[in-house]
């Protein structure tokens, strides 16, 4: 992903739990989108994301959620990758839900699949696929089953109670400064080719 370092660090932050990070820089960076166009992302880079998911076919529940409406030519039109799992590059929060991921179609047990609008390796998967289902259970199994995740839950909802006693996180803005805005059309249009 093209983009401009902006803070060359290191940054102390807290992630989820409260867990301690050192971020090495701050970008931002531009993501192709299906239709062309690019968002700015701004956001920071760490030595690994998360730890790497465990390798999965789709195919068995993209067959489930497809074959429960047959006539929903939106939802037959999805094509998820037959295969998902392995290191994670970029994790996409809250900030930028415009090019987050939009519901198609989901079944009772809350298995869902979603149209995307980021541009892909391979043009044709325009969907992604969540939720409950048996042929998925092996990402819950590499990441210590029901207990793990009873205790991400946990965290969650001690999460939302300070949402609630304190507001929402402040959201830092992209570029305030005359020296920022002054650096943006410097280098971040120039190296970021926006005409092409």
């Amino acid at each position: 992903m093209p983009g401009v370092c902006i803070n060359e660090g290191p940054i102390s932050c807290t992630g989820v739990g409260n867990i301690e990070l050192k971020a090495k820089q701050e970008w931002i960076v531009k993501i192709k989108l299906k239709n062309n166009n690019y968002q700015l992302v701004q956001g920071l880079t760490l030595q690994n994301v998360c730890a790497p998911m465990p390798v999965v076919s789709t195919v068995r529940a993209v067959d489930a959620l497809k074959s429960s409406d047959p006539g929903n030519k939106l939802l037959q039109d999805c094509c998820v990758p037959p295969i998902i799992g392995g290191e994670v590059d970029v994790i996409l929060g809250i900030r930028y839900n415009n090019v987050g991921p939009r519901v198609i179609h989901h079944l009772e047990s809350g298995l869902t699949i979603y149209g995307i609008d980021l541009a892909t390796h391979d043009p044709s998967h325009n969907a992604a696929i969540g939720g409950p289902h048996c042929s998925l259970t092996a990402m819950l199994l590499n990441n210590g089953g029901n207990s793990k995740v009873s205790q991400t839950i946990k965290i969650l909802f001690t999460q939302l109670s300070n949402y609630k006693l304190f507001g929402a996180p402040k959201i830092p803005h992209i570029l305030l400064t005359k020296s920022e805005m002054s650096h943006v059309r410097s280098e971040l249009f120039d190296e970021l080719n926006f005409c092409d």
